[in-house]
């Protein structure tokens, strides 16, 4: 529902940005929560790239899934720019280039109000 094309973007990075927020603090069933509420986004984001491996877009969800489980350990990173990597990551088209690594990603969507 958070990635529902009827939920605003500030409203999607919100929600994320408490999650992570929760996933850094708790651990434990945040993180499996967070993920939950990624995997969709993350799948399709999957499945819209070619897998360099043999594993095919298992492997690749794996890898995914575990940089996620990387930022969220990452030191002297705000969750802020955790949730909009992840938003990025989440709602961007999966033919859209990957984004660089010292670029900021941004989402797609018109973010409007968003802060």
């Amino acid at each position: 529902m958070v990635f529902h094309p009827a939920t605003s973007v500030s409203v999607q990075r919100a929600v994320l940005v408490e999650l992570v927020r929760r996933a850094r603090r708790h651990r434990g069933a945040w993180v499996v929560g967070l993920v939950g509420v990624l995997l969709p986004g993350l799948s399709q984001a999957a499945a819209g790239r070619t897998p360099d491996c043999s594993g095919g877009t298992a492997d690749l969800d794996a890898t995914m899934l575990a940089g996620l489980l990387e930022q969220l350990d990452a030191p002297g990173v705000l969750s802020e720019e955790v949730a909009e990597r992840l938003l990025w990551t989440t709602v961007r088209s999966p033919t859209a280039p990957a984004s660089p690594t010292h670029a900021r990603p941004r989402p797609l969507i018109d973010s409007g109000t968003a802060q």
